[in-house]
């Protein structure tokens, strides 16, 4: 719905404060009910990594996938960042080291 043309449309003819108001509630209910895809990390490992790991690549990095990973397999590591709303997820990489974290307050 929210990349058909009409609805666009109509969405630049409301005022910017209704919009964001719009965006960010539509953003926060679609959070709430995306579940990941079970093997989602499996499937990004095999279809990005392997390949840019076949182009002389060590560490691929990703994010905007809300499956926090740190997949490391012979010398070669895949890191999915996680979101930093819900699962609070962060990378830190120390003495050639990567270590998936999660900010406590």
């Amino acid at each position: 719905m929210l990349r058909n043309p009409v609805a666009i449309a109509l969405y630049r003819l409301i005022h910017p404060d209704l919009g964001i108001r719009l965006a960010t509630l539509s953003s926060r209910i679609s959070r709430r009910h995306s579940v990941p895809e079970p093997h989602l990390a499996d499937r990004v490992y095999r279809e990005v990594a392997v390949p840019a790991f076949g182009a002389g690549h060590d560490v691929v990095v990703l994010g905007h996938l809300h499956l926090p990973t740190l997949r490391e397999e012979g010398g070669k590591a895949m890191v999915i960042l996680g979101d930093w709303l819900v699962s609070h997820t962060y990378l830190r990489v120390e003495e050639s080291k990567l270590h998936l974290e999660r900010f406590t307050s």
